[in-house]
């Protein structure tokens, strides 16, 4: 059986699919196994650690992980129509450079998190939110533009039939 790049890419969501199928179970035990141990611990000390310390953090886990897979999803899918509709001729390049850009910035977050209380992190989330937004309104503006500008300097078959 070839590989052929149909083959490729359902191989490839397959293994992305089993790959979270993973890490969601890794989040269970993970969960589990701290369960298992705070309880332990207020077993023998009980001044030490409250009885229902950990319970609630398997829910809590699957809520946040559900949240943030949906909006991946959201900010995802508006990058692929953005791309599409801005750039259609290299709409595949300027995608994946906007994910490696995605994955920069996640790693920068990432290593800044430590050094960060939640004032000065609602501050940026707002500050890079609104940046964001603005840009989305150029770009959607500017592509307006420009097919409004494409359409009347090269009509379609329907705008054409219309005249006749």
């Amino acid at each position: 059986m070839e590989l052929t790049p149909r083959r490729h890419e359902l191989l490839c969501t397959y293994l992305l699919g089993i790959g979270t199928l993973f890490l969601y179970t890794g989040y269970s035990l993970q969960q589990f196994i701290g369960e298992s141990v705070i309880h332990s611990i207020h077993e023998k000390s009980p001044d030490t650690i409250s009885a229902y310390a950990g319970y609630y953090g398997r829910l809590l886990v699957f809520i946040i992980g559900f949240l943030i897979g949906f909006s991946d999803f959201c900010v995802t899918m508006a990058r692929a129509v953005i791309c599409q509709v801005a750039v259609p001729d290299c709409r595949m390049q300027v995608f994946s450079l906007s994910k490696l850009y995605q994955s920069g910035s996640s790693v920068v977050v990432l290593l800044l998190t430590p050094y960060m209380t939640i004032y000065i992190w609602l501050c940026v989330l707002t500050v890079f939110l609104f940046i964001g937004t603005f840009g989305f309104v150029i770009v959607a503006r500017r592509t307006a533009a420009d097919r409004q500008k494409h359409s009347v300097a090269h009509p379609s078959q329907a705008q054409l039939a219309d005249k006749i």
